[in-house]
């Protein structure tokens, strides 16, 4: 080589090198997501009042956890539904994987490319000439901190869509638990019903065995029966289904799945008595307007560098190396970049504002929504409540009453025992739509909690809540008069 080039070619080299090797150190990506966990767990549990699930660090066997048997072994309440599903349902566990795929992007983002490096040799009578060439990307240098900034946005997205899922996971198990709840308690509603057809059929066949009823009576009650013992099948069809929904909901499977709810909050408790903030509340803690606004951010900034783009794109920059045949080397700077005569970037640029136009008319559409939801769920809880309480508190009283005074007559022999069953059975059919009503408004009190904890759930939103029928008790309708004999 000579000699005399050595030290200049080193120093040209090392000073095309330099920012290259200075943009290419790396942050302990690790580290930062263990952050990001521990900042969506502290966030997930303000707003749900639960832990955050946790990925376990040993692989997986698919079994159900066990202190999710500790929790199924005396009975199942609805907090303890909820932490059976941060521990056991493996959906959650995947959207926690969201955050270190995030998390690596910005790592790469903070990160240029690799820089590429060409040879080629030329083979002449004299010897052999060499050139070698170390290149980077211009735009990737240009743009790195704008690229930094575009993974960040998507970061805090992602941590605001998780949390979201998490949150609207842990309200499906709370409204699951409070159908599969529902849905037993209907069960043994009907049961007594399919008891009290069943009494007044044996008191019809006495009565027609003796010539006191007709066969259009006797036949219109076994009738009545017959759909008590087919609503009684439904309910209980209901129950199965209600309750292995709320299996899936969990990650139960096998003999896990054997558990028995145990209590049960008041479904008609008044509403919160802060719902007149409701629509602030509910902005102030959207989830989703939070990763609208970091989609905003990102769009702005990717608007901000489109122009530039389309110049930079092809241009680079480096260190070029080159040894004759002679034995001399040379070292020097390289470069290129493309002419703008063409695709000067306007494309690019409109593309990009109106991306950025779309994202905030998104968001200002998305603010809209969510108050609209908090108005329209808040009224369908106070309704709902005031329908349940109206039930359990009136309602259901009456008929209570109404078999009381019935029973009496009878005892005064002014009555028959035919009123006696069909005021029992108006009783049981009233029992049975009060828990119907407890249910409903129970779900629409889940539903707005949901949304001032963050989730706006469209789906829960557009489901118009549409109260169960009016009690139709079967029919117990024999001779009437004095005692039957």
């Amino acid at each position: 080589m000579n000699r005399s080039l050595r030290p200049a070619a080193s120093r040209v080299a090392l000073a095309a090198l330099a920012p290259l090797v200075a943009a290419g150190g790396c942050a302990n990506v690790a580290e930062d997501l263990r952050d990001d966990h521990a900042r969506v767990g502290a966030d997930f549990e303000r707003r749900a009042g639960m832990p955050a699930p946790v990925r376990p660090d040993a692989p997986d066997d698919g079994g159900v956890a066990a202190a999710s048997r500790e929790l199924l072994e005396d009975g199942l309440t609805e907090d303890e539904a909820v932490r059976v599903a941060l521990l056991d349902h493996r959906g959650l566990r995947a959207e926690l994987a969201e955050l270190g795929v995030a998390r690596a992007a910005l790592a790469r983002a903070a990160l240029p490319p690799n820089p590429v490096l060409t040879a080629n040799a030329k083979f002449f009578d004299g010897g052999t000439e060499v050139e070698l060439g170390l290149a980077q990307s211009l735009l990737e240098l240009v743009l790195l901190p704008v690229r930094r900034e575009i993974a960040g946005a998507r970061r805090a997205e992602v941590e605001a869509a998780v949390t979201r899922t998490l949150v609207h996971h842990v309200f499906d198990v709370r409204r699951a638990f409070a159908d599969a709840l529902a849905a037993e308690r209907i069960v043994e509603v009907v049961s007594r019903e399919v008891e009290a057809a069943d009494a007044a059929g044996d008191l019809m066949r006495t009565l027609h065995a003796a010539g006191n009823a007709t066969d259009p009576e006797r036949t219109a009650l076994e009738a009545g029966a017959a759909r008590a013992r087919l609503g009684l099948s439904e309910a209980q069809s209901a129950a199965f289904e209600a309750r292995e929904h709320l299996n899936a909901l969990l990650g139960l499977w096998g003999d896990a799945t054997t558990w028995r709810v145990v209590g049960a909050e008041s479904a008609a408790a008044p509403p919160d008595p802060r719902l007149a903030h409701v629509e602030s509340r509910a902005v102030e803690a959207s989830l989703d307007l939070a990763a609208q606004r970091a989609r905003v951010a990102a769009a702005a900034r990717r608007a901000g560098v489109r122009d530039w783009e389309a110049i930079l794109a092809p241009a680079g920059a480096g260190v070029a190396v080159k040894r004759e045949s002679g034995d001399d080397w040379g070292a020097g700077p390289a470069g290129s970049i493309a002419l703008p005569l063409w695709d000067r970037g306007e494309a690019s640029s409109v593309e990009a504002r109106a991306l950025l136009e779309r994202e905030l008319d998104l968001q200002v559409q998305l603010a809209v929504e969510i108050r609209a939801a908090a108005r329209a769920l808040r009224e369908r809880a106070r309704s709902s409540a005031d329908r349940a309480r109206h039930a359990r508190e009136v309602a259901l009283p009456l008929q209570a009453r109404l078999v009381r005074e019935t029973i009496q007559n009878y005892n005064a022999m002014q009555v028959g025992a035919f009123p006696v069953l069909a005021a029992r059975a108006g009783e049981l059919a009233a029992e049975r739509h009060a828990l119907e009503l407890e249910r409903d408004a129970r779900r629409a009190r889940l539903d707005l909690e949901e949304l001032l904890a963050g989730s706006l759930a469209r789906e829960r939103v557009e489901a118009r809540a549409q109260p169960p029928a009016a009690p139709q008790p079967a029919r117990a309708d024999g001779p009437a008069g004095g005692h039957s004999p």
